[in-house]
């Protein structure tokens, strides 16, 4: 098949690995940047662990909130996330879970945007409309 030829090709590409350190180095760069944008705005109300691997943070906050309702809120201020509960196979799932990629945002847009994802979870807390 067409597909698997080509994923052959890519596989036995001599310049295979060096590509592969460069897109590590690109994401790790990417990720050191959420995380320390992470701290900066979220550092006082949630935990989180440096990812391995993947394009993902998991974060908890420390106060328990449906993230899902924290979504059209953010999307009013231009900022987009994953709310946690869908992605647990529990009826009942933990709740006040965000699932934030670090992959897609240049490191200042990701900065700017985690600004206002925090003044939204703050906002949601005290009760005020975000937007």
């Amino acid at each position: 098949r067409l597909s698997q030829a080509l994923v052959l090709q890519a596989l036995r590409d001599p310049s295979r690995a060096a590509r592969l350190a460069q897109l590590c180095a690109f994401y790790r760069t990417r990720r050191d940047a959420f995380a320390a944008s992470l701290q900066t705005y979220f550092g006082d109300f949630a935990e989180w662990a440096l990812p391995g691997g993947g394009l993902f943070f998991w974060v908890r906050l420390a106060r328990c909130i449906d993230t899902r309702d924290l979504l059209a809120p953010a999307l009013t201020r231009k900022v987009a996330f994953m709310p946690g509960e869908p992605f647990f196979a529990d009826p009942a799932p933990p709740r006040g879970m965000l699932r934030l990629n670090f992959s897609h945002a240049d490191p200042a847009a990701a900065d700017h945007g985690l600004a206002v994802l925090a003044a939204v979870v703050r906002d949601a807390w005290s009760g005020r409309r975000s937007f």
